[in-house]
């Protein structure tokens, strides 16, 4: 596990809070989907470090997270229905845990294609967007925040998404004026919208797939210091 900034030792024991195991019912549960490529539970672990680190600080919270585990490493032929399948998968993890945990506050965080699949959840997928250019993705229902489970999802936050609209409210970073490589249109912005107190999108300038830069290295930056992460987490502790 990777901590980001300077943990009490004491904090330790409270949070081993921040592990893929779901098997008891954390005060805040945390779904990661991860990007393309990625082995799971990937780089976003520094921003459950963050968030359960913050969490057992403040109110001695219990802490975790666990990982849906779609494939992410599907190539042009199959990507667009296994990011359907992602979708559905999601929505079925969040709902076991609500209806298994129903005091539980859970946080959704995705990055690259997982932070499109995660928007996917809560603005609709397919319909005529583009994932890659190279296929047709079936298109799926919008989760509405009346809609169980979504009375107990107390956040979203997504990074380097491809769906990126430039200019929108919950958009946070530099890269907050820029269109994403395929954004989303209208009739799924006013769905996405119904979320917009708890949806965070964070985006850097260089960022390649949400700002259409020409930085590699941007895409991953959100997790290699500890300046991502504490924010992220400040705003997730606002929503608990």
């Amino acid at each position: 596990m990777r901590y980001t900034g300077a943990l009490v030792a004491a904090t330790a024991s409270a949070i081993a809070s921040a592990s893929a195991n779901n098997a008891t019912c954390n005060s805040v549960q945390i779904f990661l989907v991860r990007g393309h490529s990625e082995s799971i539970p990937g780089l976003q672990t520094s921003i459950t470090d963050a968030i359960c680190s913050d969490a057992s600080n403040s109110s001695n919270k219990t802490c975790g997270f666990q990982s849906i585990a779609y494939n992410a490493t599907s190539g042009a032929d199959t990507i667009c229905q296994d990011q359907y399948d992602g979708i559905q998968m999601l929505r079925g993890n969040l709902t076991a845990y609500a209806t298994s945990c129903p005091s539980s506050r859970l946080v959704v965080s995705g990055w690259s294609q997982g932070g499109a699949l995660v928007t996917d959840l809560f603005a609709g997928g397919g319909d005529g967007l583009d994932l890659t250019g190279t296929c047709v993705q079936p298109t799926s229902s919008a989760l509405a925040p009346e809609e169980f489970p979504g009375p107990h999802i107390a956040a979203v936050v997504t990074f380097g998404e491809l769906h990126h609209n430039a200019d929108m409210p919950w958009n946070i970073g530099n890269g907050s004026a820029a269109n994403g490589r395929y954004p989303r249109p209208g009739a799924m912005l006013e769905k996405l919208s119904l979320w917009a107190d708890r949806f965070r999108d964070y985006c850097v300038i260089g960022d390649p797939l949400c700002a259409q830069g020409a930085d590699i290295a941007a895409h991953s930056s959100y997790f290699q210091s500890g300046y991502w992460p504490g924010l992220v987490s400040e705003f997730v502790q606002s929503r608990l």
